[in-house]
């Protein structure tokens, strides 16, 4: 062999993971077993009654994580709740539970071992970059351009990487031309780190700066072959890049860079750049969260894993239920605006405003309620038990991509990504809009069977927590349409930054019982701010709801209504023994589970009256942090 892009000409490069060529050919069993058992008739799973209509709740001790049993066993009764009430409800959480971390990472789990009943195999691999730039899809929906940084730093390090490979390979390198190859490599990456001007926002793509990449080629390359021009012209006027000097320079930019580099040096380095992806985590980067196969196969096909909960292990009447919850909570934070004392009517109009255009996906796309409303995006993804683990992660990749361009060409109401898989729910503020799992409408955080009051207690809080994000310190500065804007009076703006530096403060003078005095709320301040939106608009919710015709829970038929409130909340942030370092957490841009609980609670003057706390006791300080 003569130099390093010979290898181009071996047939199987993937020699070096030839140990995972098994392994990985259980991903198109996996695929097939995902796509048959769409099509088999399977009989709903029946689920047991967690709350009963009659006027108390018996205890079904055959049904694991029912609420009264959660608020039975969680709580630690000898703890004071005005002095810790996190500690009240949650300190005797680690006694029931094997799972590290917050409840929704238990849920998550759980649904990601539900795949793993029909598959124990599978895996995940594919890129998008193309060594130069890379294409990524957003949500907007917009295919954007974006220059990458290369992987490796030294001439020695590239070196090293093909020596490496080609150990593995049985391929004999010359080590003279390996360190001219290396060399021009190097200076190929050092020209492409210098341009390191961050993006001046985005704008549409002049072909004629980039003559020598067609870049229409390739994102057709990628889309689904059955899609027509008519499709395309949607993606088309889609596509946006960086406005960055590697693109738009008048005299030195990628194109100049192609022009003047040898064929040899860039075959190399786009070589180069498919080698490290593929030592790079092959096995996903939730592998963590099970064993490797389940976590990868909700990965690789996370719309496919969402049908099949839903179509076998999901109350499908819990998304009209949820769906009117969540206009119940955008209608008392509607409220808090209007009765808000410091709002001036300008601020309260947009406010208002942004609230009312909000929008929301509860569960997933009713698109997805047809039977084989998938199958179609399906087709293109043609697995064969004669591919080689390399041809699968191919296959794979470019499969996952058409579906991200299908979504951009707005033929899939969602993107396939995993983000909709997981027990949560979340906030996209460019979007203005509220997407909440199907996993989180889901036992033990939701249920229909739940009476009015739990479920609201249950969930609100995370509802109101996420279309508070529209309201945060960066939220706010968005308008109903996810544009920046400015609607809010120079006095109101203040106002607002004054009130959440309250509560930044706060958290960072918290005696967290893991971290002590040692956390830093202007790092959380968006996250503590949505926490106070939410459950105060979760308990205005809450007061509305007529408890004579509600049934009460077992072993709770006495607890006062605002009692009960404050401990279904806060059931949601009971956790696992922390196993953050302090570093760690200081990373974290949510505060802790304590604080989301005693901090929160602390500033609310409801939850002093329900458990009587003096004045000055921990869970009722003299002072109280507001928002609105």
């Amino acid at each position: 062999m003569s130099g390093i892009s010979e290898v181009g000409k071996f047939q199987h490069p993937i020699k070096l993971i030839a140990i995972v060529l098994l392994w990985f050919f259980s991903l198109y069993t996996a695929f097939h077993v995902i796509k048959n058992f769409e099509k088999t008739s399977i009989a709903e799973t029946s689920r047991p009654a967690l709350f009963e209509e009659k006027t108390v709740i018996q205890m079904d001790t055959d049904s694991p994580d029912i609420t009264q049993r959660k608020l039975h066993n969680w709580r630690d009764i000898s703890v004071d709740p005005c002095q810790d009430f996190y500690k009240a409800v949650c300190g005797k959480y680690n006694e029931h539970t094997l799972v590290k971390g917050p409840r929704l990472k238990k849920k998550t789990m759980v649904l990601m071992n539900l795949v793993q009943e029909m598959m124990r195999k599978m895996a995940d691999i594919g890129w998008t970059d193309f060594g130069f730039f890379g294409i990524f899809v957003h949500f907007s929906p917009e295919v954007r351009i974006a220059k990458t940084v290369p992987s490796f730093t030294d001439a020695q390090s590239i070196g090293e990487e093909f020596l490496g490979f080609a150990a593995n390979n049985g391929i004999e390198l010359d080590q003279e031309v390996l360190k001219k190859d290396a060399e021009d490599m190097m200076k190929l990456t050092s020209e492409i780190l210098e341009f390191n001007d961050p993006p001046q926002g985005l704008g549409p793509l002049q072909a004629e700066r980039i003559s020598s990449i067609d870049i229409e080629k390739i994102i057709k390359a990628l889309m689904n072959p059955s899609r027509d021009q008519k499709t395309w012209e949607k993606i088309r006027s889609r596509i946006v890049v960086d406005q960055i000097s590697y693109f738009f320079n008048k005299t030195h930019n990628l194109e100049t860079i192609i022009q003047k580099t040898s064929k040899r040096t860039l075959a190399n380095f786009l070589a180069l750049q498919i080698i490290n992806v593929i030592h790079d985590d092959p096995v996903g980067t939730y592998s963590t969260f099970v064993d490797d196969c389940a976590a990868t196969t909700v990965l690789t096909f996370p719309l496919a894993a969402l049908r099949i909960f839903v179509r076998n292990h999901f109350d499908k009447e819990n998304l009209q239920i949820a769906s009117e919850m969540v206009e119940d909570i955008r209608e008392s934070l509607l409220e808090t605006f209007e009765e808000s004392t410091w709002l001036q009517d300008e601020t309260k109009k947009g406010a208002i405003k942004k609230l009312k255009m909000m929008k929301k996906v509860i569960g997933y796309p009713e698109e997805f309620e047809a039977p084989g409303a998938l199958d179609a995006f399906f087709v293109p993804l043609n697995l064969s038990d004669s591919d080689s683990y390399f041809m699968t992660v191919i296959k794979t990749a470019k499969f996952k991509m058409q579906l991200h361009l299908d979504f951009v060409a707005s033929l899939l109401p969602i993107k396939s990504i995993f983000g909709y898989v997981g027990a949560n729910a979340s906030y996209r503020p460019l979007e203005n809009l509220l997407t909440i799992n199907v996993a989180f409408l889901d036992d033990p955080f939701f249920d229909s069977t739940y009476p009015k009051y739990a479920k609201i207690a249950s969930i609100g809080g995370v509802v109101g927590h996420e279309i508070g994000h529209g309201f945060d310190s960066i939220g706010r500065k968005l308008d109903e349409n996810g544009q920046e804007f400015d609607w809010w009076t120079p006095e109101n703006s203040e106002e607002f930054t004054d009130r959440a530096q309250c509560l930044a403060d706060q958290y960072s003078n918290y005696d967290d019982p893991d971290f002590g005095r040692n956390l830093n709320g202007n790092w959380t301040i968006r996250e503590i701010a949505a926490d106070i939106i939410g459950v105060n608009v979760s308990w205005r919710t809450y007061q509305k709801v007529d408890f004579a015709k509600e049934p009460s829970i077992f072993g709770f038929e006495d607890e006062r209504p605002d009692k009960l409130f404050f401990h279904l909340t806060a059931l949601n942030w009971c956790r696992g023994q922390e196993t953050n370092s302090l570093a760690a957490q200081k990373r974290q841009v949510h505060p802790t589970s304590s604080f989301r609980v005693n901090g929160v609670f602390s500033n609310m003057k409801s939850f002093g009256e329900a458990f009587n706390c003096p004045v000055g006791s921990p869970m009722n300080p003299e002072k109280k942090c507001e928002l609105f």
